[in-house]
């Protein structure tokens, strides 16, 4: 089942988790990126963009506006990093001004037909197809987006920085600059929605009881 919101590190869902692993910050190219030095501050972009993106896409649905809200994002990033301490990761960093940009940008927009914002990336070369688990995989993953449309976005916010980024509750509040209690509780809410929706989708309920989809 989805587990119960705690304030320790968590383990997750293997439906939901579609990360990569995070490799420690080189903090030598941080530094040099906090003196604006343009290599590093390029490193920085190209280090982060991808996962960027994939958190907007999460966030917010793909959207036309897109492009602009990742560049903002970074733009704000490289404004913001002489203000950077270690007392979080980088990805932290960049993720908690990436919440704000969307935050900003709640804005209608058009939203792109065709592409689901919980789509599993990278997993195995683009060229080749998919295997079995990893289309069953992306199905309940993007059942659960659908689901997830249905609530509020600081409900959706918090569970996708939680459940998918598997960033712990008081990153995720410090990244919404929201209280430890207002995340924990945005976060059961969307728990409890898709546990409801589960209810009605023996494929779903399978995949989040740790049973296969098929």
């Amino acid at each position: 089942m989805v587990p119960p919101v705690s304030n320790k590190n968590v383990t997750h869902p293997g439906v939901l988790v579609v990360r990569s692993p995070v490799e420690p910050a080189d903090w030598t190219w941080v530094e040099r990126a906090q003196r604006g030095e343009p290599a590093a501050l390029d490193w920085l972009v190209r280090a982060h963009w991808d996962r960027v993106q994939r958190l907007i896409v999460r966030m917010f649905g793909p959207r036309q506006d897109l492009e602009d809200l990742v560049q903002t994002t970074f733009l704000e990033t490289l404004r913001a990093l002489p203000n950077f301490r270690r007392e979080s990761s980088l990805a932290t960093f960049v993720s908690g001004i990436a919440v704000r940009v969307v935050m900003r940008a709640r804005r209608p927009s058009k939203v792109v037909r065709g592409s689901s914002s919980l789509e599993v990336r990278g997993e195995l070369p683009a060229q080749e197809p998919l295997a079995d688990a990893a289309l069953e995989r992306q199905e309940a993953l993007r059942r659960v987006q659908t689901i997830l449309e249905r609530v509020s976005l600081p409900k959706r916010m918090a569970f996708m920085l939680w459940a998918v980024e598997g960033m712990p509750v008081e990153q995720v509040a410090e990244a919404m600059q929201a209280s430890v209690a207002a995340t924990r509780s945005r976060i059961f809410y969307a728990q409890k929605a898709i546990k409801a929706g589960a209810a009605r989708d023996p494929y779903l309920r399978r995949w989040l009881d740790g049973g296969e989809g098929s």
